[in-house]
């Protein structure tokens, strides 16, 4: 009787050591690239904040019938106030946009504003749907930044260009 040879299949150790260098190797080199992805997409997901805060603000002042204020601080905080009974502005009670809101850290804004007779720094949106127009860049630290715009009173906020 023949001796038959007995064969097995599968993957060696040292094959599966190699193809785990391999796999090691690829992350390495992929991992910078990715990180620098989700810093660059911080830029972007603060612009889209800021527009979504300015429509939000657009769209109340009209359904409410009574302007909306989207405030901004010198650090970059930002904050929605309507008039109370009083016609004074004050912060608005909505738990999701009446919130200060201050960029994440390594995120700034640079806000380009009309001057207000009141010294405030703000745009303003009317029951009409008119708001004033203005310009915020959102930068990072590396160099990043996307503009966030309204450039007529008809206008809605939008993003514009960006370079991450």
């Amino acid at each position: 009787m023949a001796r038959r040879r007995r064969t097995t299949s599968g993957f060696t150790l040292i094959e599966l050591l190699m193809v785990m260098a391999v796999l090691a190797i690829v992350v390495a080199l992929a991992a910078p690239n990715l990180f620098n992805f989700a810093m660059g997409r911080r830029v972007f997901d603060e612009a889209t904040h800021v527009v979504a805060i300015a429509n939000y603000a657009r769209t109340q002042a009209i359904s409410e019938g009574r302007p909306y204020r989207l405030n901004f601080d010198q650090g970059g905080t930002m904050w929605l106030t309507a008039p109370d009974d009083n016609g004074q502005f004050s912060d608005i009670t909505d738990p999701e946009f009446g919130a200060h809101v201050t960029p994440p850290d390594g995120i700034r804004l640079e806000v380009t504003l009309p001057k207000q007779p009141d010294g405030g720094m703000y745009v303003i949106f009317l029951p009409t749907g008119r708001c004033q127009p203005a310009t915020i860049v959102v930068r990072d630290n590396n160099g990043g930044s996307v503009t966030v715009t309204c450039d007529s009173p008809t206008e809605v906020f939008h993003t514009v260009g960006g370079k991450a």
